[in-house]
């Protein structure tokens, strides 16, 4: 019996460490800029967008059809999204626990990804780490997330996570009936199915315009054509907006007395373009 006791405390001492070795850098959460108030808007959105017969045949061709595989790719994608947006060196996503998981003998419905982002690092090279950071956190996901939480600096009881306002979901991996406690947070969704890739965007209407969200979905589409044309791209060289999304937030900036800062993230350039849009 203490053996066994013995064994439950090292694990959990452990789980601790991990955790705690990961929160002492004083991350910061990974937001999405344009989350705002819609006062006239109530309920829950979503858009979707099905990938190209092409883009859905290359990445499962680089994933060799294996569905953690292309979990690992999209989590990458979702991070250079992330670091695009923020040029924050630490990214926080939240994931489901998975299907083959006894959910009844868990104290956890999902767990917190965090990885570091170099901006000279290439997309591989990310996607490399990105199977640890993934490894890792389902080993030590056992450790109570509130007890994650209380480890981030300034964390109060809020009803956000403290990390990270998006949680990725594949259908084809992970449980469903995840804790919908941090329904504040966005839901990227993406399900393979007959060779195609379908990835979905839920959000809180109250929170986030559509018009904001379908952006999203463009960027991450942006990547998505990036890396799978070329694997071992540098993430800084990686372009998440359109020509057209370009010539419009130029156009946008011109019209404006704003200057338009070419050091800024792109995040805060929507930012400033959102803040203008709600006066």
């Amino acid at each position: 019996m203490d053996t066994k006791i013995d064994i439950i405390g090292n694990l959990m001492k452990s789980e601790k460490q991990y955790w705690e070795s990961l929160l002492n850098n004083g991350i910061n959460k990974s937001e999405l800029f344009f989350k705002g108030c819609e006062i006239n808007r109530k309920g829950n959105g979503k858009v979707i967008s099905i990938l190209h017969n092409d883009e859905s045949n290359r990445i499962l061709e680089i994933c060799n059809k294996n569905h953690l595989n292309i979990f690992t790719f999209m989590y990458s994608i979702i991070l250079v999204l992330l670091y695009k947006y923020s040029h924050e060196e630490f990214i926080s996503i939240e994931v489901p626990i998975l299907k083959s998981e006894n959910i009844s003998s868990l104290l956890n419905t999902k767990i917190p990804l965090i990885q570091k982002i170099e901006k000279e690092q290439t997309f591989k090279e990310v996607l490399q780490s990105a199977r640890k950071t993934i490894k890792n956190a389902y080993m030590y996901g056992n450790y109570p997330i509130s007890k994650i939480y209380d480890m981030k600096d300034g964390y109060r009881e809020i009803t956000e996570s403290p990390l990270t306002d998006i949680v990725l979901i594949s259908k084809n991996i992970h449980a469903e009936n995840i804790s919908n406690e941090y329904s504040k947070q966005v839901k990227i969704v993406y399900e393979t199915e007959n060779d195609k890739i379908t990835i979905s965007i839920e959000f809180d209407e109250g929170l986030y315009r559509c018009e904001y969200i379908k952006s999203i979905l463009n960027h991450i589409s942006n990547i998505l054509t990036n890396v799978t044309k070329k694997i071992d791209c540098k993430i800084d060289e990686i372009n998440i907006i359109g020509k057209d999304e370009i010539k419009i937030l130029l156009d946008d900036f011109n019209n404006t007395t704003m200057n338009f800062e070419k050091d800024k993230s792109i995040g805060e350039l929507f930012e400033q373009k959102s803040q203008r849009a709600s006066k």
